[in-house]
């Protein structure tokens, strides 16, 4: 098999060519890897609680996140669409979310982040946000995280407040332009 590589794009999502997972999130003469296509998938409960998942991974380790994050794979010739991807997370990362119906949502944020914890190491994405809606028990891979919890987005809007570290990047800015443009498909959720 070979190696997954992610898409290389401009700032508007344009595929630009293909980089491998390591050269993307190095840090290259001090400037934050290659941006690159990436996604974060929103899980939401029949009570409007969203999925959070204590990230377990060499970049951004021991943060919280939202229920996945990942990019979409070029791999023997065929390039990953958002929603595979997204499928694919959901399925790795847990139990009881193999079979979730995912679709893409109208939000998207480009950000560039160097982890604090090992410098080395950064996201540099295009990051599209991924919508789920679930029912029923999950249960998370220990492989992919240290646990998982279920929020109100009240919750959430109060823990970003005060301590937003604690919390992927990519998760703030997500959320933020989630606030910001309000979109159709979470009316629901932002009331």
């Amino acid at each position: 098999m070979s190696e997954d590589l992610v898409v290389l794009v401009d700032e508007n999502d344009v595929p630009l060519g293909h980089g491998t997972k390591e050269e993307t999130h190095t840090v290259h003469d001090g400037v934050p890897g290659y941006h690159h296509r990436g996604l974060t998938v929103l899980v939401l409960n029949p009570r409007g609680e969203i999925l959070l998942q204590h990230r377990k991974h060499r970049i951004f380790d021991k943060v919280w996140d939202l229920a996945g994050s990942t990019h979409p794979y070029f791999r023997d010739g065929r390039q990953e669409t958002y929603e595979e991807a997204a499928s694919r997370c959901l399925s790795t990362e847990y139990s009881g979310l193999e079979r979730t119906k995912v679709s893409n949502s109208s939000i998207a944020v480009n950000y560039a982040a160097v982890d604090p914890r090992a410098p080395r190491y950064c996201e540099n994405e295009f990051c599209r946000l991924i919508v789920a809606r679930h029912q029923g028990e999950v249960n998370h891979n220990p492989e992919n995280a240290y646990g998982h919890s279920w929020v109100s987005l009240s919750e959430l809007r109060k823990d970003l407040a005060t301590s937003p570290s604690k919390y992927a990047p990519w998760v703030v800015d997500l959320l933020a332009k989630m606030e910001e443009k309000r979109p159709l498909e979470l009316s629901d959720l932002l009331g």
